[in-house]
């Protein structure tokens, strides 16, 4: 089982605390609670079951020499729970949790999968927080920064870089309002035997560094795991009606655009967008729900992380690619009626970002990238 793989996974990397994020209740927190990985650390202060309670510990106290510290977790909003799950309001259950810590521990960090919005927020409300790190997928990699009186910090998803964050923390002290935005400064209000100071940075994980050849195994039997689900999954027919999904309503495909536009579609056919499927097939990654959306064409970009993303399996051929209708929008109208119905001209930033996130493509430039994409006039 594929979400076993990536549990004993975490175990061999020993963690202190790890807060319950939207994506680990795939397998169901049953999952996450029984067995031989019912001790791994959670933590969630407002993931509870239909009767409020809690699902797991809000937080875990450690101890680095004489400091307590007390780190604990907030869980965001997860689309398609059960009505036996509940992720309640985090400003309502993190008073009563901050309290306790903040009289037994001397330095306080929150792990959190809330919104950007939320952290925000957070930071506003609660000072006593020393430490955000957050879990923002939009954001990439956050340089730690003051957000009032919090440290706030994120290293970007997908093993791209390693986050390293050292704190030289003094009890009794306070990062200070005034502090500067930089790595390493101190709070000038303050006497300077009570400063406490921070370095921070990001390590690059390039491809060229060796793996460990245990979890690199581990993880390419997850990969195949993963890839034989799917298929089968599509193969037997579980995926049905996939051309009725919402992911892919007012399509009509790049052949149908070529009747029209055969200048303009010849030029897309020499672009990488034209054999973005193809890729994950070489790679064997076209059943891999987290990398599908971004190499097809579906009328909504937000459609990742849904629960209609399993109806990807069976795109039409047509859709198997990032075609037209990807950057200029559901075309069927246009090419039933094109003197009534006009597609999106000019492609918008945000459309392309939509997929070449700072995480997944952390160097994209959008006028660069735009010019080489651009289909010619006529």
């Amino acid at each position: 089982m594929a979400a076993a793989g990536l549990m004993e996974i975490y175990l061999q990397m020993a963690y202190d605390a790890v807060a319950v994020g939207p994506y680990d209740l795939a397998a169901g927190v049953e999952f996450l609670k029984n067995g031989r990985f019912k001790n791994f650390p959670w933590v969630s202060a407002n993931l509870m079951d239909k009767n409020h309670n809690l699902l797991f510990p809000a937080a875990k106290i450690i101890e680095r020499g004489a400091l307590k510290i007390g780190i604990l977790g907030l869980t965001g909003q997860i689309a398609g729970t059960s009505p036996e799950t509940i992720v309640a309001d985090w400003r309502k259950v993190l008073p009563e949790h901050l309290e306790r810590l903040t009289e037994e521990c001397r330095l306080v960090i929150v792990l959190s999968s809330l919104s950007g919005e939320d952290n925000a927020e957070l930071t506003r409300q609660f000072p006593q927080v020393h430490v955000l790190i957050a879990a923002d997928r939009q954001q990439g990699n956050i340089v730690p920064r003051f957000e009032y009186s919090t440290l706030v910090t994120q290293t970007m998803s997908q093993g791209k870089y390693l986050g390293v964050l050292n704190l030289d923390w003094i009890a009794g002290s306070s990062w200070g309002k005034d502090q500067e935005q930089e790595p390493g400064a101190a709070s000038g209000k303050e006497p300077s035997h009570l400063r406490s100071n921070f370095t921070g940075n990001f390590i690059p994980l390039s491809k060229s560094l060796p793996d460990d050849r245990q979890i690199a195994m581990r993880i390419e039997e997850i990969k195949q795991q993963i890839y034989t689900h799917n298929q089968r999954s599509t193969a037997s027919g579980e995926q049905k009606n996939a051309t009725a999904s919402p992911a892919f309503s007012g399509l009509s495909g790049s052949d149908r655009c070529q009747e029209c536009h055969p200048l303009q579609t010849s030029f897309w056919k020499s672009t990488r967008h034209a054999g973005a499927y193809a890729t994950l097939q070489r790679q064997q990654q076209n059943f891999n729900l987290d990398c599908l959306p971004c190499h097809i064409t579906t009328s909504a970009a937000e459609q990742a992380g849904t629960s209609s993303m399993e109806s990807l399996l069976t795109l039409p051929a047509a859709l198997q690619s990032v075609g037209c209708e990807a950057c200029h929008g559901p075309g069927l109208t246009h090419a039933d009626s094109p003197d009534k119905v006009k597609p999106q001209g000019k492609v918008k930033e945000k459309t392309c970002t939509a997929c070449h996130t700072k995480e997944r493509d952390p160097a994209f430039n959008y006028l660069e990238k735009i010019l080489k994409v651009s289909c010619p006039a006529g």
